[in-house]
């Protein structure tokens, strides 16, 4: 197959624009290439659509990517990424299914992507969602349904969720019957319930937990695009992508797991306080802000 030159120029040009943060520009110079005669670099011109699409917030339109590749292209080397971000994508959704299926192939990549940074992203990304994102019942009845090759992964955050709310005996109780019945255990779950020590010493063996406070707003505005939000908004979305680097650089270095959680202060004491019942429930190692006197009075 041929190369287009035209379309590596627009490929070029794009991931130029992406390492300067210019998403939008550079999606559209994906597309410009995606839409050319079919080339050597066609589907990497459409996943880096979807990728730029994504990036900028476009969620719709990267998701229409994502799926164009792997639907049309299942053979491509990009699919497993494209499997990647459309299942992050879908845990942004509203409806149960959504989310359920955005996890269930986090979990299937972290079991079988040949790629071991993309296994390792999907499983992080999945404990992310399952030990904080999700609501307690739901985690729950997940853990009775789901396949045994993630058994353990839920157990870890179902065990979590119990401790934290104060139900270590009921967590404990999860642990034996799961070990009994023939489940593989795994080192966490082991450190977090070995006998020698009571289990609410133990549960921050092997995390740090950051909770981040900033005052984002993201309630007032019904928008699921970043170039739509107020200038106020917009500096402290760009404090939590740095933040977030920061710590994602920081885990590939160490031998923890982080775990960050986000709390949109709005800048509002009454807000704030209505958050502490759960950031004493997360008991966190390290908490960040808030930016504003008022609130950073109460935490």
């Amino acid at each position: 197959m041929q190369r287009d030159i035209q379309a590596a120029g627009y490929i070029d040009q794009g991931k130029q624009l992406m390492r300067a943060e210019q998403y939008t520009e550079a999606a559209r110079l994906f597309e410009q290439a995606s839409q050319r005669p079919f080339h050597q670099q066609s589907t990497l011109a459409i996943y880096l659509a979807g990728l730029a699409s994504y990036y900028a917030g476009d969620l719709d339109v990267a998701t229409q990517r994502f799926q164009t590749i792997i639907q049309e292209f299942p053979r491509s080397r990009y699919v497993p990424d494209a499997r990647y971000h459309d299942a992050l994508i879908n845990l942004q959704f509203n409806t149960r299914t959504k989310r359920a299926n955005g996890l269930n192939e986090l979990l299937l990549l972290a079991r079988t992507a040949q790629n071991p940074r993309l296994a390792e992203d999907a499983l992080n990304q999945a404990r992310q969602y399952l030990f904080f994102d999700a609501r307690d019942a739901w985690v729950e009845d997940l853990y009775q349904s789901v396949t045994d090759e993630d058994k353990a992964i839920v157990l870890e955050a179902l065990c979590y969720r119990k401790i934290n709310n104060g139900a270590a005996a009921e967590a404990e109780s999860f642990y034996r019957e799961f070990v009994e019945n023939g489940g593989a255990s795994t080192s966490w779950l082991d450190s977090l319930f070995a006998a020698s020590q009571p289990v609410v010493n133990r549960i921050e063996t092997n995390i740090i937990k950051i909770a981040l406070f900033l005052p984002l707003h993201l309630d007032d505005y019904r928008t699921r695009y970043a170039s739509e939000l107020p200038g106020h908004t917009k500096p402290w979305l760009e404090f939590y992508e740095g933040f977030a680097l920061a710590v994602q650089r920081y885990q590939q270095q160490s031998n923890k797991k982080i775990f960050l959680k986000v709390y949109d202060t709005r800048r509002d004491t009454a807000a704030v306080r209505a958050m502490l019942p759960d950031l004493d429930r997360l008991y966190p190692d390290i908490v960040v802000g808030s930016v504003y006197s008022a609130p950073a009075q109460i935490l």
